[in-house]
């Protein structure tokens, strides 16, 4: 597994939300990706970073 926390201005076009309500938004997206495939598992939006090292060790690109 691996987790990926990006900063910047994302709109979650992808998610479910109730009929009426605003598309999500927010200036911090995590997403969990299978190592294996490649394929993103999970993801969130927000506007607070996530504290990823409890996970392990965290790399800054």
């Amino acid at each position: 597994m691996h987790v990926i926390q990006m900063r910047g201005d994302f709109v979650g076009h992808m998610a479910t939300a109730p009929k009426g309500a605003p598309t999500p938004r927010g200036n911090t997206i995590t997403l969990t990706i299978d190592a294996a495939t490649g394929e993103v598992t999970d993801w969130s939006l927000g506007n607070q970073s996530r504290d990823l090292t409890k996970l392990g060790a965290v790399k800054s690109l």
